[in-house]
């Protein structure tokens, strides 16, 4: 198994952490957003930034301390009153209800932590595949269909990259795959424009279009836009992080916007500029910066440029803060331990070492009841709540020791069953061997049982004329054996490893030995890498030699060839 559960419920508790400290998030981001409306755009986007930072720092600090809570198996989340103290005086105060909503709400995470945690790996691989088929859009719009643009704007671009004192060189063409100008690339930025827009607006509008283009170069906002993707692909569920992410985007755009304007010290060309791209749509890809906009963000940034005035919030960003406000006051008080005011509490005897009471010898110790006799019947409720949980203790051992002692008796009736068995064999090689001596009048079998500590066997010498030529063995040999040892087994599984190595078809005839020596099947030692096989699983101490229907008289037992 690839994660545990340890692993999974630390996950599971991180995304839920994550989502009130989104809502906490985004009401600082509004904050930021009122206090500074009338800063630059970059105090606003570093602000902004530094909040994003400091929320993914927080989620790695969070599932940190999940994952060490799960290790050593801490029960309370969310700091939530949950010891018996606390929840005695929380029914005392009524607030027994909050704190019951609060558990079902733990208890039901805890158990289903796991499916939690797969949907949002599924949905997270998902929008992974989406970032790869982004990255795979801006390496074909990189190297398919792209222009060498006039030489005039390749030393133009030049040039104004010396302007805003960008030391990186920067590639111009023009692309039939793009609608607006964009940026891409990190080490090696290319700025892409439409094909033939060069030639489509004037030269004062073109230069304040790839200023803004450039602005993006030198502030870097390409790597900073690929780390922003990722850290919105694995938080795609939080609204908070989404709207800040939103936030953080706008004011790069503005921050931009700022530099392109203090480069050619002419409004009125820029907002034509974005007037102009009005018409066109914005392209697909995310991972890439570019110039153009929805139509209602055009207008914002054109009335921000205009009457010089920062974003504010609207009805459905106020309507948004309102709700995590609410929200995390919610979860603030449920994380809060309740207070109490003028109301009895319980108290409950406490054992009080002898080195304590010579240390306090002035307050010596006094019964509870005496002094709070109006909790005498809260006292003796707990007296019985703790004899009826020890009751319940009681019969759970009594439980367990009946299922030992059935379990017991089942291992006795399985070891009689065994043995039972095993004399049903040794009958049945007797009668075999009658059945021989019957068939032959100059032939006769003896059955010896040897049953003793150094060997489990049962042998079949024939006799012919009062001559001994065969003695065949069926048995385990060896120092110590067990009492128990179920000889039928042991044969019987090595003759299943014979049929799955393939060195016998069936069990018909069949004579086997299997020493620390060699293994001889039916009168011929097998290849050394099948018996080692066989050997490392079976003879093992105290085992010498395991037989079967073995004639121990044969040349090549006695290690002839």
């Amino acid at each position: 198994m690839i994660f545990n559960d340890t692993l999974l419920k630390a996950i599971s508790w991180t995304l839920v952490h994550s989502v009130w400290q989104g809502f906490l998030l985004a009401l600082c981001a509004g904050t930021v957003i009122f206090i500074t409306r009338k800063s630059s755009a970059s105090l606003r986007y570093n602000i902004l930034s530094l909040l994003f930072l400091s929320f993914v720092i927080i989620a790695g600090f969070t599932f940190d301390y999940e994952y060490q809570s799960e290790k050593t198996e801490v029960t309370t989340r969310l700091n939530l009153p949950v010891n018996q103290f606390n929840a005695t005086i929380a029914d005392v105060s009524g607030n027994g209800n909050i704190d019951a909503v609060s558990n079902s709400i733990i208890s039901f995470l805890n158990h289903h932590a796991n499916t939690i945690t797969l949907i949002w790996f599924l949905i997270f691989c998902i929008k992974c595949f989406g970032v790869f088929t982004g990255m795979g859009h801006i390496y074909r719009i990189r190297n398919y269909k792209t222009f060498a643009p006039p030489a005039y704007w390749s030393s133009r671009i030049e040039a104004l990259a010396s302007r805003i004192q960008i030391k990186k060189t920067v590639v111009l063409l023009e692309s039939t795959l793009v609608k607006v100008p964009l940026v891409t690339g990190f080490f090696k930025p290319i700025l892409l424009v439409p094909f033939g827009l060069l030639t489509s607006l004037p030269e004062e509008q073109i230069e304040a279009i790839l200023l803004h283009e450039l602005a993006h170069i030198r502030r870097k906002d390409y790597g900073i836009n690929l780390v922003q993707a990722f850290a919105e692909t694995i938080f795609f569920f939080n609204p908070g992080v989404l709207w800040l992410s939103s936030l953080i985007k706008e004011e790069r755009e503005n921050c931009c916007d700022d530099i392109a304007i203090a480069a050619t010290e002419d409004k009125i060309n820029f907002v034509q500029a974005l007037v102009t791209f009005d018409e066109f749509n914005r392209n697909n890809c995310t991972l890439a910066v570019g110039f153009g906009s929805t139509k209602n963000h055009l207008l914002q940034r054109a009335k921000r440029i205009i009457h010089n005035s920062d974003k504010s919030l609207n009805k459905v960003e106020k309507t948004f803060l309102a709700t995590s406000l609410f929200l995390t006051v919610v979860v603030l008080l449920a994380c809060s331990k309740p207070t109490v005011s003028n109301v009895a509490i319980p108290i409950m005897p406490i054992e009080i070492s002898p080195v304590a009471q010579v240390q306090d010898s002035r307050c010596p110790p006094t019964n509870p009841q005496a002094i709070y006799p109006q909790t005498k019947l809260d006292y003796d409720a707990e007296v019985a709540r703790k004899a009826t949980m020890e009751a319940a203790k009681a019969d759970e051992a009594a439980r367990k020791a009946d299922d030992d002692t059935r379990k017991a008796d089942e291992a006795a009736a399985k070891a009689d069953n065994e043995a039972r068995f095993y004399d049903d064999q040794v009958a049945k090689a007797e009668n075999e061997a009658h059945k021989n001596e019957a068939r032959s009048r100059t032939v006769t079998t003896r059955t010896v049982i040897n049953d003793t500590k150094s060997a489990k066997t049962y042998e079949k010498e024939v006799t012919e004329n009062g001559t001994k030529k065969v003695s065949i063995r069926t048995g385990i040999s060896g120092e110590n054996l067990p009492e128990n040892l179920n000889v039928e087994k042991i044969t019987s599984n090595i003759i299943s490893d014979l049929m799955a190595e393939k060195i016998i078809k069936d069990t018909k005839n069949l004579s086997y030995n299997l020493s620390k020596i060699n293994l001889i099947v039916n009168g011929k030692i097998q290849p050394v890498s099948q018996y080692r096989k066989i050997r490392d699983k079976y003879i093992k101490a105290p085992f010498h030699n395991i037989c079967f229907n073995y004639n121990i008289n044969s040349k090549v037992a006695s290690g002839e060839k």
